[in-house]
Parts: C-alpha cells; structure tokens; sequence
C-alpha cells in the first residue's frame, strides 16, 4: 500500500493496463476505477482507516517502517469488523519451505513468471504453509485469489492439497452450497473478461510497474508523463516473456536520451 501511494498516485488512472499491476492496492484499484468507481485514489487508500500524505511521505526507513505498521494495524481492524481474522503464517518445516521454492522455481523457469523482493517472500511463505496444512489438516484449504500464479501453482503440484479460486469462482460456489440456493446466473461468468483481456493488459502494466518503480512517486511532469505513455506503446509491442526491470528502464533511458537529442 505505501509503494502505491508513494509511486502510482500521479498515473494511476492513466492506463487500463493497471488493473494487471503487480502492486495489488493499484490492480484492485484500477479494476474497480474500470466498472465506474468514482472515488480517488486518494480516498480508496484512506478508506482502509490510513492516512494517505503518511505513505506517501514515508521516505527514511524509519518513517517507512512506522507507515507500515500503521496501515498494517489500520488493515487489521478493518478485516475484524468483517469477521475476519488476520493472522501470521507459521511454517514449522523445512521439506514445506523446499517444495514452495521448487514450486517458485519451476514457475520462473518455465513460464517465465519471476518476482523480486518481499513479493517474491510472501508468495513463498504461503505456499509453504498451505503444502503443510495439506500435510497435518483433515480439512481442506480454499486460497482466495486473482494471482495467476497462485492458480497455477494449485492446479500444477501433485502435493497441492487445497483448492485455489479466484473471487468470483469462490463466490459462485458459496452461492450453490447455501441453503436454499436459487441463482440467476454466476459471477464467474461477469469475470471472464478479466481473464480474456489479462494477457494483454500484463505487457503495459509490466512497462508501468517498471517506470513507476524507476520514478519512486516522480512522474508528474505532464511533458515526462505524456512521454512515458508513448514509450509504453512503443515498447510492449517489442516485449518477450523474458524482459526484466533493466530492460524496460534501460530502453526507458535511451528513449529520453533520443527525444532530448531530437529537441
């Protein structure tokens, strides 16, 4: 939340492509700012009860820590007065904490799907907690998600004793399970066009989530934003499954290099 705050609040509703972020506060965001939610970003951020000039101001690591822990607490609080209980994955062994990096690995290798950072730690901690509970629970686990690769990684692994469902999958299947179910039509039909359109949409967002790392926040020219829009046309349509940040940014450099040169 504070990386969105802090580095997409200048271009956050500057390109449908978004919604495919890989910054999940931008992506919902987007998602909704699509079907006609009118609020800012300003006030979606807030209305997780956290202030946003806190995040968006939260540069030492002090103040990044204390911004972290404020929108963690804020976030918490806000998942009680649902019923829903927020809590920290514990992973007792190391065989859990193996298959989930084989997982990750085979992921990265072969389809090309490669995360950095606490992203990357997060996707490991739970999946290794959920091949665990496989292992010691005489229930089954339901993972909640848009993420593709946890999808994938559920639909792949022999030891994958969970399901994983995206929201509208989840929310079709509560609905046929309740008492008395009579339905007009499934939810899960509405989102199929998230899924047709998200290979797509995953090359520009790629492109942006580069820029606005690249930035950190600084893309408020109206001249540099209107330049990194044309960029971001011109290149996805050059892109493989193996670009990284260093291509993008590198070819983002060369790109400004030549406009300035031109002018």
């Amino acid at each position: 939340m504070i990386l969105a705050a802090r580095n997409y609040q200048t271009i956050v509703t500057e390109d449908a492509d978004l919604a495919a972020s890989t910054n999940a506060f931008v992506s919902h965001f987007v998602a909704l700012h699509s079907n006609g939610y009118e609020q800012s970003f300003r006030d979606y951020v807030e209305g997780y009860g956290v202030r946003f000039d806190e995040l968006t101001t939260a540069n030492s690591d002090t103040a990044f820590r204390r911004a972290r822990e404020v929108s963690r607490n804020a976030m918490i609080g806000l998942y009680k007065h649902y019923g829903i209980e927020s809590r920290r994955l514990s992973v007792q062994f190391q065989s859990s904490a193996d298959k989930a990096n084989e997982a990750l690995a085979y992921l990265d290798m072969d389809l090309g799907i490669a995360r950095a950072g606490v992203v990357m730690d997060h996707d490991r901690r739970t999946l290794a907690y959920l091949f665990e509970r496989g292992v010691q629970d005489q229930r089954r686990h339901v993972l909640c998600t848009w993420d593709k690769l946890h999808l994938l990684v559920a639909a792949r692994e022999a030891d994958a004793y969970w399901e994983a469902l995206n929201p509208a999958a989840l929310s079709d299947l509560l609905d046929m399970v309740a008492p008395g179910h009579c339905s007009d039509g499934l939810t899960s039909m509405m989102a199929a066009a998230h899924w047709i359109s998200e290979e797509s949409r995953e090359a520009g967002a790629q492109v942006w989530d580069a820029l606005a790392r690249y930035h950190s926040g600084d893309l408020h020219d109206a001249d540099l934003l209107r330049e990194a829009k044309a960029f971001k046309a011109d290149y996805v349509v050059r892109m493989n499954r193996d670009t990284t940040y260093e291509d993008i940014t590198r070819s983002w450099a060369d790109w400004q290099r030549r406009l300035s040169s031109e002018s």
